[in-house]
């Protein structure tokens, strides 16, 4: 559960960043392919500074079947997770928004 936590708020951070370097509160709203690609490629550098800092940590370790990146030294499933993340929040937010706003 606290990864789960953390993974919220990484996100929220992530889109609290992009809405401040934006500065525009409505940008998810208006979110367009190349905002989709940046936030996979946040989530991406999030989710390597999420798995190195657990490392050096020794927070955990990856089972033997878990896929490797091997230039990297990390996870595959980590790195696709929250690089999916991201986009899909900011995806799921604007059409939920948008569904909300033709009913009314």
């Amino acid at each position: 559960m606290r990864a789960t936590w953390g993974d919220v708020m990484y996100t929220l951070f992530a889109v609290i960043f992009f809405t401040v370097v934006k500065a525009d509160p409505t940008w998810a709203l208006k979110a367009k392919r190349k905002d989709y690609a940046a936030l996979a490629a946040a989530g991406l550098l999030i989710a390597l500074f999420v798995e190195y800092k657990a490392m050096f940590f020794d927070l955990w370790e990856y089972r033997e079947t878990m896929p490797m990146v091997p230039v990297l030294g990390v996870g595959l499933s980590p790195l696709i997770q929250m690089a999916a993340l991201l986009p899909v929040t900011v995806f799921l937010a604007k059409f939920i928004s948008a569904r909300y706003n033709n009913n009314n």
